[in-house]
């Protein structure tokens, strides 16, 4: 899937801003759509979009789910919503795909409200004890010392005690340099995972 096929499963309304990670192995599309727009804090407004990550080599799966841009920062996070989104191997042929990448799109854009709404509720969440939150991170979601490390980093530069924060340190690491694209794709899923239901 290339950035103009993206296009042809945007409703006709999206004016969306594209950032696109190429490797060797994969391709990620994360579609900004600033029609989703939404101010989650004075001075803090986040975009709702979609994540799409496919390979052209047979690596991975072909994946659609939602995005949310954080403008203040330019975060990025992904969340996974049940009954929208899409995954399906490369394996599995291409007779149906076109048919049900239409259908994830339209899925994904009709969630992002939701995924918008989960998030504006991690504001009102508070941690408890935010330290033992964020020590529990490696544990619970299987970080690695490196990916903790871009956590901490991030918690540092916006501390904070709701759970608001904590998914923002988690995207903070995110955008860390000396992470690999897994690792980045891996922190931004973690994030969007930890938002209420």
């Amino acid at each position: 899937m290339s950035l103009k096929g993206i296009r042809e499963y945007l409703p006709p309304w999206a004016n969306p801003k594209v950032v696109t990670e190429v490797t060797r192995t994969r391709s990620v599309f994360q579609v900004i759509l600033e029609e989703h727009g939404r101010l989650m804090k004075v001075g803090d407004e986040v975009f709702g979009g979609i994540n799409v990550v496919n390979s052209g080599v047979g690596f991975n799966s072909v994946e659609v789910a939602d995005f949310v841009h954080r403008l203040v920062c330019s975060n990025g996070m992904i969340r996974k919503v049940q009954h929208a989104g899409f995954r399906r191997i490369h394996l599995k042929g291409r007779e149906t795909l076109t048919a049900d990448l239409q259908i994830a799109f339209a899925a994904v854009v009709a969630s992002i409200p939701v995924t918008l709404d989960a998030m504006q509720r991690s504001i009102e969440v508070p941690l408890g004890d935010p330290e033992k939150a964020l020590l529990e991170l490696p544990r619970k979601h299987g970080l690695t010392e490196e990916e903790f490390d871009a956590v901490q980093i991030a918690w540092e530069d916006e501390p904070g005690e709701t759970l608001y924060e904590l998914v923002n340190a988690i995207t903070g690491a995110a955008r860390a340099s000396n992470l690999s694209q897994d690792s980045r794709l891996k922190l931004q899923t973690v994030a969007g995972s930890l938002l209420p239901a």
